[in-house]
């Protein structure tokens, strides 16, 4: 604990990601759902969406209003949080 508390008052902000690549070009900012070399977020809406709500919505408790934006966010939050790809870039 001591060393991080040493690093942090020596820097002014602290970076959470990935640092730059080992042949000094950078990472490209991109969402676990395109690094799965998907796109087509038109299909994700119609086919992943539905799948991941029937999974979720199985779990006492946890239902989620798919018209309301809100829930729809915190359904892919939830979702992303546990591994699952989506377009929500963090």
């Amino acid at each position: 604990m001591d060393a991080v508390s040493k690093y942090i008052q020596s820097q002014k902000f602290i970076y959470r990601g990935q640092a730059g690549r080992q042949d000094g070009g950078q990472w490209r900012l991109r969402t676990s759902f395109h690094r799965t070399g998907r796109a087509d977020l038109f299909r994700y809406t119609i086919e992943d969406i539905p799948r991941l709500y029937r999974y979720i919505s199985s779990i006492p408790n946890c239902r989620f209003d798919l018209k309301n934006p809100f829930e729809l966010g915190a359904l892919l939050t939830l979702a992303q949080h546990h591994g699952y790809p989506t377009p929500l870039l963090d």
